[in-house]
């Protein structure tokens, strides 16, 4: 496949693959597929992996490193910092990772993480760091803005082969009757030979807080069978 991104800045965005699989379950640990392992836990007890669920919530979250690669917080979209019981080791130090997390909480904001999936998340980047700007459609599921992000749950056809990239292709801010518009592109790069055979519902976030003091708003465009459908976001 064709680099998407030019500035390597951009690549391990591009390159996330929308697969990335349950990196914990059940107190054991699992790889992603199609990336090498994101986060080690340290379980607090003997569970395996028949053991039963309690009642569970399942959120998109931050998770954050220190310098030792450790989770030191998990943040939730409604502004509440959970510690994990687990000891939590990420590959990356000093990172905020997005992150799909199923957890239960325990007294005094402390939770139990059962899964932790990455979940891409890439900066918007200006048109000249892009080789290319792919157009390849996806299904439109839903999306919602929290206080730091906009969520972006779509369907991508696939048989499962190759890698498809995602990113975020920032067209700039418009001025209208005093009111500040951010324009920003969701691309999506399907691999050569993957067919598109059954679909796969991914997650894509865009980090609108890097928007926050510049814009009023957010214009969305999303490329979709049908067309191209741009939704409209006030902060």
């Amino acid at each position: 496949m064709k680099q998407l991104f030019r500035n390597k800045l951009f690549a391990p965005h591009g390159a996330l693959a929308f697969s990335c699989g349950i990196l914990f379950k059940g107190l054991a640990l699992s790889l992603s597929m199609g990336l090498s392992s994101l986060f080690t836990f340290t379980a607090c007890s003997d569970d395996d992996d028949d053991s039963t669920y309690p009642p569970v919530i399942t959120e998109l979250v931050e998770i954050h490193t220190n310098r030792d690669a450790l989770v030191t917080e998990i943040l939730s979209d409604d502004g509440t910092i959970y510690t994990s019981n687990q000891r939590i080791e990420a590959a990356q130090p000093d990172t905020l990772f997005r992150c799909l997390c199923v957890y239960t909480k325990q007294a005094d904001n402390r939770i139990e993480v059962y899964q932790l999936q990455r979940v891409s998340a890439p900066l918007p980047a200006t048109p000249e760091n892009f080789e290319e700007l792919p157009t390849d459609p996806v299904k439109f599921i839903s999306t919602w803005n929290t206080s730091r992000y906009l969520n972006l749950s779509c369907g991508i056809l696939t048989t499962g082969v190759g890698t498809h990239a995602l990113g975020f292709c920032d067209d700039g801010i418009t001025e209208e009757n005093g009111l500040q518009t951010a324009h920003v592109r969701l691309l999506h790069q399907r691999p050569k030979g993957d067919a598109e055979s059954f679909t796969q519902k991914v997650f894509v976030c865009l980090p609108a807080f890097r928007y926050a003091g510049l814009a009023d708003s957010i214009a969305l465009t999303i490329p979709i069978y049908e067309g191209n459908r741009t939704l409209g976001f006030r902060f």
